[in-house]
């Protein structure tokens, strides 16, 4: 599979502007999964990209699981802002989960694998 640009030169009034293009590879069609009727302001993948932590513009987090079918379902919130949430993060080292939202405030959320988060 082999990637390629070609440029175009286009002139209109005087001006010179450069336009690529580039040819996408076939590719298998991914399958897609809908989490949310909101859209989705943040996301974060744990180390091993089995888990994603998904805010959806409300005040609460989910915390979601990929099943064998490769489709997530929802194992734990986290309910502590009080305005929607605009930014989440997972650390791949320290597995802790960070979230800042409009309330101006950020939480730090330990995540233990047996127990869930603390």
């Amino acid at each position: 599979k082999q990637w390629y640009q070609r440029r175009v030169a286009i002139t209109a009034g005087g001006l010179t502007r450069v336009r690529s293009s580039f040819k996408m590879p076939q590719q298998k069609p991914q399958s897609a999964q809908q989490l949310f009727y909101e859209p989705i302001s943040g996301h974060a993948f744990n180390a091993d990209l089995t888990q994603i932590v998904v805010s959806n513009s409300t005040p609460h987090t989910h915390v979601m699981k990929r099943g064998a079918d490769g489709k997530y379902t929802e194992g734990h919130v986290l309910e502590q802002h009080l305005e929607r949430v605009t930014s989440v993060d997972w650390a791949p080292t320290s597995n802790r989960i960070v979230t800042c939202a409009g309330d101006r405030n950020a939480y730090v959320w330990n995540f233990e694998q047996e127990s869930g988060l603390t």
